[in-house]
């Protein structure tokens, strides 16, 4: 019993001090897909790729450039005029074709 808690102890140690990140992703092939959009124009996709790349992976830096290019490529919201026509009819009793 006595080996058992200390390998567990050694066990948990290792665990919690060595900086291997089992759930780390390439994320090189993730920034090459976002390229992939770009190229064929699909600014959205590339950036939603990009969005995916932590702080922590080399590639972070590059994403985050290719992100302002790939905004100004997306094009601009259009809000619409608000419609008014150019002339608005006024509507007096003398001029209405309602009979009663």
């Amino acid at each position: 019993m006595k080996y058992f808690t200390m390998f567990t102890i050694l066990v948990m140690l290792c665990c919690f001090l060595l900086p291997v990140n089992i759930y780390s992703q390439d994320y090189k092939s993730v920034f090459y897909e976002g390229v992939s959009y770009y190229r064929t124009g699909e600014y959205e996709l590339a950036i939603r790729e990009w969005q995916k790349i932590p702080p922590s992976s080399e590639y972070y830096d590059k994403a985050q450039k290719n992100m302002k290019i790939a905004k100004k490529k997306l094009p601009e919201e259009e809000t619409p005029a608000e419609e008014v026509p150019e002339e608005t009819p006024v509507v007096t009793p003398e001029k209405s074709t309602y009979k009663e």
